[in-house]
């Protein structure tokens, strides 16, 4: 599979979440469809890596947000950071704490400003853009799922991967979670 990457790490620069979805769908047009499949199966396959009870705890225990929803936005989001923080992630979701654009999301929070839509942890537009450029190459969107489906991608992706776990039970958190916890309950206390 190819690597993906280097496009994201470009699609980082392109300003508003708006501007960056036009800067990718129209990056993908100038591809082929193959290229656009492949592309849509590399981001199915990283969302596959972060589709777990311990993510959704982290994001749940960072950000106050509990609805799938919010948790499915927020995994493009997470993949548009770029391949060294979502490796960091991926690999230990208790170091989405670390990550500086999310202290800066959580410090508005806490001065009360709250997000813009273009400062939330979401960017459920990833699908969308992807869909979009691949119907303009004049792809039929059920290939794409078809793809996936062959990768053997297809299980739900409303199904979190590993052990379920009370994400609001503070124990539990303080256990898989240990610097989540340290700032959530110790230090803005």
């Amino acid at each position: 599979m190819k690597d993906f990457w280097p496009l994201i790490e470009q699609f980082q620069t392109g300003g508003t979440k708006s501007a960056q979805a036009e800067w990718l769908r129209r990056g993908l047009l100038c591809r082929t469809k193959t290229d656009v499949e492949d592309f849509y199966l590399w981001v199915a396959v990283r969302l596959k890596e972060i589709n777990s009870y311990d993510m959704y705890g982290a994001f749940y225990n960072c950000f106050g947000i509990g609805s799938l929803d919010g948790f499915f936005e927020f995994q493009p989001w997470l993949i548009t950071l770029g391949r060294d923080v979502f490796i960091s992630v991926a690999s230990n979701p208790d170091n989405l704490i670390d990550i500086p654009q999310v202290r800066f999301l959580l410090h508005l929070l806490e001065s009360g400003r709250g997000w813009s839509f273009e400062n939330s942890p979401a960017f459920g537009e990833l699908d969308i853009v992807i869909c979009d450029a691949y119907t303009m190459l004049e792809g039929d969107v059920k290939y794409l799922d078809d793809i996936v489906s062959l990768h053997g991608l297809n299980a739900s992706i409303f199904e979190l991967e590993g052990h379920q776990w009370d994400i609001d039970d503070q124990n539990q958190v303080r256990v898989r979670l240990p610097k989540i916890y340290r700032y959530k309950y110790q230090e803005n206390t």
